[in-house]
């Protein structure tokens, strides 16, 4: 097997812009924030990838960030697209279902000792998820697809009951009795608490 190149990336092979230029160790407003727009964008670089990419170090890049807002801007931007790009993708796979297609490599041996590589594909089915789709449909279609959690709930409530003691059993009644018996006593032990820490404050 190829062994694959390690990032970073040079502009030579990203082929983004004019192929015949060749980035500018010097800044430039017409050519390095398109560039960087288009390398956060594109690949979603890292600010360390960017700077090789251009030829540059890290902390040449972030200088041209503080000191040319263009730039900055540009940057800002590029890594804004490609997070919501990406975000916005994996949560609708998400959401519809998705299927994964996986290579699994191994080797092989015969009996005269020769070595055959193999591949074994696999696909890998992602059922939809309920979760991701209301979430999709609340932000995309807040008007058709509310949030029912934020919904305020106006009114009052009353907490007073009739009860019918005409058709109550003996036991029930004196249920009732204790009961209201002890409301009666948890109402004057109040009252008693608040007639003592008036005379205290007096």
């Amino acid at each position: 097997m190829k062994k694959r190149n390690s990032w970073p990336i040079t502009h030579k092979r990203l082929h983004l812009g004019d192929s015949n230029n060749i980035a500018p160790k010097k800044y430039n407003p017409n050519f390095h924030p398109q560039y960087a727009y288009n390398l956060f964008s594109q690949f979603g670089f890292t600010k360390s990838q960017v700077a090789s990419a251009m030829g540059i170090m890290e902390c040449m890049l972030i200088q041209w960030i503080k000191k040319h807002s263009e730039f900055a801007i540009k940057c800002q931007q590029g890594m804004d697209e490609y997070n919501t790009n990406n975000v916005e993708g994996a949560l609708l796979r998400c959401a519809l279902g998705d299927e994964i297609e996986i290579v699994e490599h191994s080797e092989r041996v015969d009996k005269e000792g020769n070595i055959y590589n193999l591949k074994n594909k696999k696909v890998v089915i992602i059922p939809p998820s309920s979760r991701a789709c209301m979430s999709w449909l609340r932000n995309r279609s807040p008007e058709r697809w509310p949030d029912n959690r934020n919904q305020k709930i106006e009114g009052t409530m009353d907490h007073t009951h009739s009860i019918d003691v005409s058709k109550c059993t003996d036991q029930e009644l004196r249920t009732l009795h204790g009961i209201y018996q002890r409301q009666l006593e948890e109402k004057r032990e109040k009252a008693v608490d608040v007639d003592y820490r008036e005379e205290e404050t007096g």
